[in-house]
């Protein structure tokens, strides 16, 4: 079969980028087989691409800045990306991609299963565009008030929340509006504490 499979496509890589129809048509291929060929060719184009970027190694805001402004100006799907971050230095990073609309909904559960799973003293949450506008929407404020409320009661500190487009990147950190949110969160929080 890996014969076959081969001289049909003519390079693992391209057996591996192949569609389901394309393996199935293969003599020996089964669907369940071919699906998992090509899951293996998704998780390992994913793999490459993450290992390709150039993640900051410490969190520094105008220097992360930098690096949402260059890795997120050509995304055509709607993606969020939490990078987890432990004194300092950037750790981890974990996406989330949402449904055929291309639109990127943040559930707090998410948010706080990775939070628990990975226990960081920060994180930054990363968001795109593709419109090529980095402006934050009304979802993405909201989607920034969620995340702190999650981190909040984590115990984990919401170092910012940046839009990155192709027409630049904007940081809610940088621009004050950060500060301004998880100062809301705070007041919404010590009124609910009993007295």
């Amino acid at each position: 079969l890996a014969h076959r499979l081969l001289r049909r496509f003519g390079s693992i890589a391209d057996v591996l980028n192949a569609s389901v129809d394309e393996l199935e048509r293969v003599q020996g291929m089964g669907t369940n087989s071919a699906a998992f060929l090509q899951c293996i060719g998704t998780v390992l184009t994913e793999y490459g691409n993450t290992m390709k970027r150039a993640i900051p190694k410490q969190y520094q805001p105008q220097e992360f800045l930098r690096f949402v402004r260059e890795e997120y100006k050509d995304y055509d799907k709607e993606v969020a990306d939490v990078y987890l971050i432990r004194d300092d230095t950037v750790v981890y990073m974990r996406r989330r991609y949402e449904g055929e609309d291309g639109a990127v909904r943040f559930p707090t559960k998410w948010l706080q299963k990775i939070l628990i799973e990975h226990a960081p003293t920060g994180i930054v949450v990363v968001h795109n565009h593709p419109s090529g506008d980095p402006r934050p929407s009304t979802e993405d404020k909201i989607a920034a008030e969620k995340c702190q409320a999650a981190c909040f009661n984590a115990g984990v500190l919401l170092c910012d929340f940046c839009v990155g487009a192709a027409d630049g990147a904007y940081s809610f950190y940088l621009s004050g509006a950060m500060s301004k949110i998880a100062k809301e969160c705070m007041d919404r929080n010590t009124r609910k504490a009993p007295m």
